[in-house]
């Protein structure tokens, strides 16, 4: 959904296109993303630490857009970056704890199975952002006719 977002807010003549939406895929997510769903918590963990997450980034928001809580977001970005850290750190010691089952060919086409995706979406993302591109210039030229009674009535010219 992010990607064909961005996609509409590229055009599609500029020459770095393609480069311009899969850099903001193919960073550092794919990797954080393959090793945190390959070593997950327990159940028990996992249900708890997930409603306790989305209560921190709910606050998060709200904290964002009112001047007068700009000590609490401080705290909370705080307590989420160590969250965060704590993950990765969890990640990192499991997969050093585990070196010969981390490096299998199974791991490794599910590691290779986001790229591949992203890169098969990038026609479709290209079609997005010229639909999109086509269908705003579409908009700009009627929005450049007068608007007479008749056609804000009838739609018609």
């Amino acid at each position: 959904m992010i990607l064909a977002g961005n996609a509409t807010q590229v055009s599609p003549e500029d020459p770095a296109f393609v480069r311009k939406l899969l850099r903001g895929a193919l960073r550092l997510t794919i990797l954080v993303e393959f090793l945190v769903n390959l070593y997950v918590f327990p159940l028990v963990v996992e249900l708890l630490l997930v409603p306790l997450i989305l209560l921190f980034i709910g606050m998060q928001v709200v904290a964002e857009y009112e001047a007068d809580k700009a000590p609490v977001r401080k705290v909370i970005n705080g307590l989420l970056g160590t969250i965060g850290v704590g993950l990765m750190l969890y990640v990192v010691v499991r997969a050093l704890g585990d070196l010969g089952g981390f490096w299998t060919r199974e791991n490794a086409e599910d590691f290779l199975v986001a790229p591949v995706l992203t890169l098969a979406l990038v026609p479709f993302l290209c079609l997005v952002a010229w639909v999109s591109k086509r269908e705003l210039d579409n908009l700009r030229k009627r929005r450049s006719w007068p608007l007479t009674p008749a056609t804000r009535v009838h739609g018609k010219a």
